[in-house]
């Protein structure tokens, strides 16, 4: 059944999704557009919040519905105020969905997650481009906190983690890889005080 619904869905948006969008992009007013975009940027900012947050619908979803369709609003009828307007976006709705944790509380609580490497298999932590720069110090307060682990014991799974991460950088690491690296090396050897 759901998966009819999946592609009753996706006949919805070939036959008619496709032909609105061009209908917009090259027929429509002006005011069309500005409301097409302020809608993606609106539907976006809930699915964001939805998938960091955990929660599928409340007022935080609202609110971030809301922050990202003015926004786009906001520039295009006044832009001193976009700033300001993402300001509070960022705040409201990413402060609290990193405050709850949402995914990697979900892992320790329902995967039965207590260190980063199993934390990387679940969520795919640190294997973005940037190879864990600034998430894992991140992702491994998380863990001394929802997990209830020691922090000496998340600060040597933290520098074990990094060691990981390295082997699999250091065989092509020049160029931008390698300042890349060395951000890296910098974070978290004067910030986090590792040293491996």
């Amino acid at each position: 059944r759901e998966e009819m619904s999946s592609l009753q869905s996706r006949v919805l948006v070939a036959v008619i999704g496709v032909p609105v969008l061009v209908w917009v992009v090259l027929w429509a007013p002006s005011f069309v557009m500005l409301f097409a975009l302020c809608l993606l940027a609106g539907i976006g900012g809930e699915e964001l919040q939805q998938c960091v947050g955990g929660v599928k619908h409340n007022r935080l979803t609202n609110l971030s519905f809301t922050c990202a369709f003015l926004t786009v609003a906001c520039y295009y009828f006044r832009p001193h105020l976009v700033t300001v307007l993402f300001v509070l976006a960022v705040l409201s709705f990413f402060g609290y969905a990193i405050f709850k944790a949402g995914e990697v509380k979900f892992a320790v609580d329902k995967l039965h997650v207590h260190n980063l490497i199993n934390l990387r298999r679940r969520t795919r932590i640190g294997m973005g481009t940037c190879q864990a720069e600034l998430c894992a110090c991140r992702a491994s307060c998380v863990l001394c906190q929802v997990g209830n682990n020691k922090p000496e014991e998340e600060l040597a799974d933290l520098k074990s983690f990094m060691q990981e991460r390295w082997k699999g950088m250091q065989p092509v690491a020049w160029g931008d890889t390698l300042k890349e690296n060395q951000l890296t090396l910098k974070i978290y050897q004067e910030l986090c005080g590792l040293n491996a």
